[in-house]
């Protein structure tokens, strides 16, 4: 994940997206709101299904 693209992109979900998915093992989604979790969590479930 380069930082550089995701701010040339605008967007620092692009990034926070990245981080998130490899903290995701250690912190779950506890902090986070329910909603932004729900649609997050699916994407990063079949991104790490797809990982093996």
């Amino acid at each position: 994940m380069n930082p550089v693209m995701a701010e040339r992109d605008g967007s620092e979900t692009v990034f926070l997206f990245a981080f998130f998915r490899e903290s995701m093992t250690k912190w779950r989604y506890f902090f986070l709101p329910e909603r932004l979790v729900s649609g997050v969590v699916e994407q990063t479930w079949d991104v790490g299904q797809d990982a093996g």
